[in-house]
């Protein structure tokens, strides 16, 4: 009993300095991933510019609803167009 205080009955007395630790350690693993997480994303966002274009709003939304068709039937919604396309 160096400090004054009895160790835990039948316990180590490091135990619970371990345990805060160990949680601790857990904790700033976390942290550290989590930062190189929002760096990743941060450099994602930076590298990415708009780039507008003119396009052929009729044939546009006919490519949209052919790439969605089946998945839409997969979910049992009908997926239709009203646009001609020329």
């Amino acid at each position: 009993m160096p400090n004054g205080r009895a160790a835990p009955r039948g316990g180590d007395p490091a135990a619970p300095v371990e345990s805060v630790k160990q949680a601790a350690e857990t904790v700033l693993g976390t942290a550290k991933r989590l930062d190189a997480l929002i760096a990743d994303f941060k450099e994602f966002a930076r590298d990415q510019q708009l780039q507008l274009a003119d396009l052929e709003l009729p044939l546009f939304l006919q490519e949209v609803v052919s790439a969605w068709e089946a998945e839409a039937a997969a979910r049992g919604i009908a997926v239709q167009s009203a646009v001609d396309v020329p």
